[in-house]
């Protein structure tokens, strides 16, 4: 009997998307003789697909931007973000900024969110996993105020799909992202 899967998701397109990010992350390692790129200052920006639910308003797809500063040096990471968020769900866009911090492939970020709609805002807190390109999240937030006064609790899962167009390496000039 052969496995099932989505079509969606096909084994061999995750196979293929894991393996790409793999070897742009170690053909960066090595080219810098260590396991860990030099030091790097990096303008990311990129998109935003996922899903969230909360509020009372089901779960429905996130869709939006994001753009960070990030730097990296020995495989510790820190810098600050902006994102910019339509969830379907609520029928309402979210502006979210704050700090992002972590070690290799996984980190935190944690900020202000204000969802326009509602005229409330709050917080957000999101767990990540990123290689290369490709960053999943999980994570939630709080928005306080607006129309009812109440608080309201949200959960958001997600794919940042995100590309340096700037970077300078070791102090030296900007130059544009790869490639």
């Amino acid at each position: 009997m052969r496995p099932t899967h989505s079509r969606h998701t096909h084994p061999s397109l995750v196979s293929a998307v894991v393996a790409l990010s793999s070897l742009v992350a170690t053909s960066e390692a090595r080219a810098s003789g260590s396991w860990f790129p030099v030091e790097t200052t990096r303008v990311p920006v990129g998109l935003n697909l996922g899903a969230a639910g909360g509020g009372g308003q089901g779960v429905g797809a996130l869709l939006g931007g994001e753009a960070s500063v990030v730097q990296w040096s020995d495989g510790f990471w820190y810098g600050g973000y902006v994102d910019m968020l339509h969830d379907f769900a609520r029928r309402s866009s979210r502006l979210s900024a704050g700090g992002e911090i972590g070690y290799w492939l996984f980190g935190v970020d944690a900020g202000f969110v204000h969802d326009f709609a509602a005229g409330a805002s709050g917080f957000r807190v999101r767990g990540l996993a990123s290689i290369a390109v490709v960053s999943l999240y999980g994570g939630g937030g709080r928005l306080y105020g607006g129309g009812g006064g109440a608080s309201t609790g949200f959960v958001e899962v997600g794919v940042l799909l995100k590309w340096a167009i700037l970077e300078r390496a070791d102090g030296s000039g900007w130059r544009l992202g790869f490639p």
